[in-house]
C-alpha cells in the first residue's frame, strides 16, 4: 500500500491527524489536482494542540477543513480542561486570520517609521549587536523577557541567554498571583501554587478569587466546580463567595457576601477564631498558637469594618468547618493589595485548621504561575533600562507598555535602549515602540510544549500550514539564528547546537520518554503524544507541616492611596479580555459582558447611592481620577456593587492593538492601569491592584453603552416555573408529578407524530460562561 493510500482510507481517524499534524497544506487558490498527502478534500482532519491564550494552558482539538482550520474545541484526553474551552480559546482563530496580523519583519528607519524588511537583514542586524556585545563580555547588556513559558521554549531561552552570558530571562505575566507564592513560602516553605481539588470538596469557601472567570485556570476550576456543585446521589456542594463586587463567580454563589474591599483577612481570622472557640478545628491540632494569634480578633470589630454581620460570619465558619473536605481559595487580583500576602497566609490557616491541606490543597501537582517572574523583577529591569545598562531588549509576547502602570516608568525606559526587538505577530502599544519586529508564528502554526501544571506536558503542533501572505517565523528558530551568529559556532557545535527549534523539541521529548514510558520506542511515544496533546502521569501530593512564621500574620485592611473620602477602586481582569491581549477579537468585542450585558466598549460601575449623590445616569460620561491618573468612562449605576467601591474592568483602552480594539483609531474605553501606583507588595513584589482611592466628578458628555439587554427587571415574572426539590421529592414518591398547568388553551393539543425535542440545563452546574 503506498503512502496516498493510506492516508484515503483512513483520512477521518485520529491515527491521520497525528501523521498529518506536521504536513504543509496548499497556498494557493486552485482546485486539486493531485490532493496534497495528507489532504482529502472535503474531509475534516482534528489536531491536537494546547491552547495558548492564557498560562491555564488547556488542551485543544484544531479542525481542519481543506487546509484550513475552522473551528476549535476541547481535548478530552487533556486532564486540565477535559473536553470543555472557554470563550478566549474558542476566539483564538480571530488572531490567527486577523486582517491586523503582522506580514513579515519591520526595520524602523531613521524617520522613525517601521517599514517591511527581508527576515536575513532583520536576523543580521540582531545578530551583529549580539555578537559585538558578546566579544565585549557585555552580555549582561542583553535582556529578555517572555509570557510565561513552561516547555522547552522557555527552557531554549534559558540556555540562550546562559550562552551569550545575558541577564535572567523574565518570564512576565500580569497576572502573577505572586501573594499565594509568598504565603506559601511563609506559612510551608514551598515557594509555589498548589493544586486546589475544588471537585471533591463538601463546602467552597472564596475570598474574591474569581476561579469561573480568570483566576489561575479557569477552565479546568469550572469544570471541577460544576462536578462539585451538581445535584448527585442526593446531594450537592454549597459555594460561599466573599467580594465586594458581584461577579460572574459570585452570580454563581449559593451565598455572595458582600464584604467591604480589603477586608478579606480580617474576614478569614476572625472564621478561625468562630472554629477555635467552638471546638471546631481539625482533631489532634495544637489550638494553642491559633488561639494565641486570634486572641485580638473581636468578632463585633470585623462585622462593623467589614459589613459582614457578625452572625453570618458564624454561620460560614460553621458551615465550613464541619463540611468533610472543606477548601478556602483567595487571591483574586481585584483584592489583591498591600495586605495582600498576609490575607493568604490566613486562608492557608483557615485550610491547615479544618485539615485541608494535604486533601483538598495538593502541593506536588503546582501550578504554573509558581514559575511567573514576580513584577518586583520587572521594574528592577526597567530601573536599569533608565540607568542605561541595557542595550539589547527581546520582548516575546509581552505589553508592558498596556498592561504596567505609566508609573512604573517603563515606556521611558525603553527609549534608552538601542535596539528593542519585539516578537509579537499583531501591533500593539509596546511593539509599537520597537526598533524591529520579527513576527513569531501563530500557536496554531508552531510546533512547542507547555506544563500547565506538574506533572501535565502538553504538546504543540502545527494544526495547518501558515496562513497565505504572512511571513511569521517560529521563535525558537529566530533565536537559534541570531544566537549562533552572535556566538559565531561551528555548525552543529556549541551551546546552541540544534538546527532548529523542532531538533530541540524532540530532544527533550526523548528525555521525557525515558522518563514516562521506558522501554517503549520513541517514535511510539511520540506519535502516542501528538494524537492524544501530550503525555502526563500523576503527581502525589507532597505533605507540608505548618512554619511558626505563618502565625505572626497581620490582619489590617490595606492602606490606600488618594482621599481618605473617596471610594476605593477594584480593577479586575475581563472575563473576555483577559488582560487586553484578547481586545482586537471582534468576538470577543460583540460578546457582551456576562453581568452588565454591555458590548464594544468599557465602563465604571458606579453604586446607585453614589450616582445619585453625583447626579449622574446610566451612560453619563464620568471623570475618574486617582493620585497617579485620570481617565473618563460612561458610567453603569449597580444596585448590588458596595456602596464605598467604583468597579473597571481591564482590557479595553488601547491606542495601537489593531481596528477592532479601536474606535476610528481613538482607544476604545479606558485602561484602569492608568490609575494605579508602580509600587511592588512588600512581602511578593506583586503589583498591588487595589491600592487607590479615586474621586468622581461628571463631565456632562454622554456616552449611552450598548447594552444586549436593556433591562434585568422580570416584571413580577418567574424566570421559569419551579418547584421545590421536597415537594418534587414527594410528588415522585406520588407518581404526581405535572407535565403541564391545567390552564385552558385556546389551541389544541401539540402532537408530536415523530420525534419529541427537549433541552434540560442544569443551572447548578451551568456557569454562564459563553463559551
Amino acid at each position: 500500500m503506498d503512502r496516498r493510500n493510506f492516508f484515503k482510507i483512513v483520512a477521518g481517524s485520529t491515527a491521520a491527524a497525528a501523521a498529518a499534524g506536521c504536513g504543509r497544506s496548499t497556498e494557493k487558490l486552485l482546485p486539486y489536482v493531485v490532493p496534497p498527502d495528507n489532504l482529502v478534500p472535503g474531509v475534516a482532519s482534528w489536531f491536537s494542540t494546547v491552547c495558548r491564550e492564557c498560562p491555564a494552558g488547556c488542551g485543544v482539538m484544531a479542525r481542519n477543513r481543506d487546509g484550513r482550520v475552522v473551528k476549535l474545541e476541547g481535548n478530552p484526553d487533556h486532564p486540565v480542561n477535559q473536553g470543555t474551552l472557554c470563550i478566549r480559546g474558542q476566539a483564538a482563530l480571530q488572531d490567527l486570520y486577523n486582517p491586523d496580523r503582522i506580514r513579515g519583519p519591520l526595520v524602523r528607519d531613521t524617520g522613525g517609521t517601521l517599514r517591511p524588511s527581508k527576515w536575513e537583514e532583520a536576523e543580521t542586524r540582531v545578530a551583529e549587536k549580539l555578537g559585538a556585545l558578546v566579544k565585549g563580555r557585555q552580555g549582561k547588556r542583553i535582556a529578555l523577557v517572555s509570557q510565561l513559558e513552561t516547555g522547552s521554549l522557555g527552557r531554549l531561552m534559558d540556555e540562550w541567554t546562559a550562552a551569550l552570558g545575558a541577564r535572567p530571562r523574565i518570564a512576565y505575566e500580569p497576572f502573577a498571583y505572586e501573594a499565594i507564592r509568598a504565603a506559601n513560602r511563609i506559612a510551608f516553605g514551598r515557594d509555589a501554587i498548589p493544586h486546589y481539588a475544588i471537585e471533591e470538596a463538601a463546602v467552597l469557601l472564596s475570598f474574591g478569587a474569581d476561579f469561573l472567570e480568570t483566576w489561575l485556570s479557569p477552565v479546568g476550576y469550572a469544570r471541577a466546580y460544576a462536578q462539585m456543585h451538581a445535584f448527585k446521589h442526593g446531594k450537592a456542594g454549597t459555594f460561599i463567595h466573599i467580594q465586594p463586587r458581584l461577579s460572574l463567580t459570585a452570580a454563581n454563589a449559593d451565598e455572595w457576601i458582600r464584604n467591604a474591599p480589603g477586608t478579606e483577612a480580617l474576614l478569614a481570622l476572625a472564621l478561625l477564631r468562630v472554629i477555635l472557640e467552638e471546638g471546631l478545628a481539625t482533631g489532634g491540632l495544637d489550638t494553642r498558637p491559633f488561639q494565641a494569634l486570634v486572641k485580638g480578633i473581636d468578632l463585633e470589630a470585623v462585622a462593623k469594618q467589614s459589613g459582614v454581620p457578625a452572625d453570618a460570619i458564624r454561620s460560614v465558619a460553621r458551615t465550613f468547618a464541619k463540611a468533610k473536605p472543606s477548601l478556602a481559595v483567595g487571591g483574586g487580583v481585584a483584592v489583591s493589595g498591600r495586605n495582600a500576602t498576609h490575607t493568604q497566609v490566613a486562608i492557608n490557616l483557615l485550610n491547615y485548621a479544618v485539615g485541608n491541606v494535604g486533601k483538598t490543597v495538593r502541593f506536588g501537582p503546582d501550578s504554573a504561575f509558581g514559575k511567573a517572574s514576580a513584577y518586583r523583577e520587572l521594574l528592577a529591569l526597567t530601573q536599569a533600562m533608565a540607568r542605561g545598562e541595557v542595550e539589547v531588549l527581546l520582548l516575546l509576547h509581552v505589553n508592558p507598555l498596556f498592561a504596567l502602570p505609566a508609573q512604573a516608568g517603563f515606556a521611558e525606559a525603553m527609549k534608552k535602549v538601542p535596539l528593542v526587538v519585539s516578537f509579537a505577530n499583531q501591533p500593539d502599544e509596546t511593539t509599537s515602540q520597537a526598533h524591529l519586529v520579527l513576527p513569531d508564528v501563530h500557536w496554531l502554526e508552531a510546533w512547542g510544549d507547555y506544563s500547565p501544571r506538574e506533572g501535565v506536558h502538553g504538546l504543540i503542533q502545527p494544526t495547518m500550514g501558515s496562513v497565505p501572505g504572512y511571513e511569521a517565523k517560529a521563535v525558537g528558530d529566530v533565536l537559534l539564528a541570531v544566537g549562533k551568529a552572535a556566538l559565531q559556532a561551528p555548525e552543529g557545535k556549541g551551546p546552541l547546537r540544534w538546527e532548529s527549534f523542532q531538533d530541540y523539541l524532540k530532544e527533550r521529548w526523548k528525555a521525557l520518554s525515558r522518563e514516562l514510558a521506558p522501554g517503549k520506542p520513541f517514535e511510539v511515544f511520540w506519535e502516542e503524544s501528538l494524537r492524544q496533546g501530550g503525555a502526563w502521569r500523576t503527581i502525589a501530593p507532597l505533605q507540608v507541616e505548618l512554619r511558626q512564621e505563618a502565625l505572626q500574620v497581620v490582619a489590617e485592611a490595606p492602606k490606600l492611596d488618594g482621599e481618605g473620602q473617596g471610594p476605593v477602586l477594584l480593577t479586575y481582569p475581563s472575563f473576555r479580555f483577559y488582560d487586553g491581549r484578547g481586545a482586537n477579537k471582534p468576538w470577543l468585542q460583540e460578546a457582551p459582558d456576562t453581568m452588565i450585558q454591555a458590548a464594544w466598549d468599557a465602563w465604571v460601575e458606579v453604586p446607585a447611592e453614589t450616582a445619585r449623590a453625583l447626579g449622574v445616569s446610566d451612560g453619563d460620561l464620568v471623570k475618574v481620577t486617582s493620585p497617579h491618573g485620570a481617565i473618563e468612562l460612561p458610567a453603569y449605576l449597580s444596585d448590588s456593587l458596595h456602596p464605598g467601591a467604583v468597579a473597571i474592568p481591564i482590557g479595553q483602552g488601547h491606542t495601537a492593538y489593531g481596528r477592532y480594539a479601536t474606535e476610528r483609531g481613538k482607544p476604545r474605553g479606558a485602561n484602569p492601569i492608568a490609575l494605579l501606583g508602580a509600587e511592588p507588595e512588600a512581602l511578593s513584589g506583586g503589583l498591588q491592584w487595589l491600592s487607590v482611592r479615586v474621586t468622581l466628578s461628571k463631565t456632562g458628555g454622554r456616552r449611552p453603552l450598548a447594552f444586549v439587554q436593556a433591562t434585568a427587571d422580570q416584571d413580577d415574572r418567574e424566570l421559569a416555573q419551579h418547584v421545590g426539590l421536597a415537594t418534587a421529592r414527594e410528588l415522585e414518591l406520588r407518581g404526581a408529578v405535572p407535565e403541564k398547568a391545567n390552564v385552558p388553551s385556546m389551541y389544541p393539543d401539540l402532537k408530536y407524530p415523530e420525534h419529541r425535542w427537549g433541552m434540560v440545563v442544569d443551572v447548578d452546574a451551568c456557569i454562564g460562561c459563553q463559551a
